[in-house]
């Protein structure tokens, strides 16, 4: 997982990448606990990790 910044103004970014595949799990725009959540509370894609 990573939080960065992108554009003027700290506009927020939270990227789960699957490091074993290399491929981007999900990505939401913010960060901290409510960014996090979203992921957790969607269903995972086909193929994707059931739990990190």
């Amino acid at each position: 997982m990573d939080e960065t910044s992108y554009g003027k103004g700290h506009t927020y970014i939270t990227v789960v990448v699957d490091h074993k595949r290399e491929r981007v799990v999900r990505a939401h725009d913010g960060y901290g606990k409510e960014a996090l959540d979203l992921f957790f509370r969607q269903p995972s894609a086909p193929g994707s990790p059931s739990a990190l």
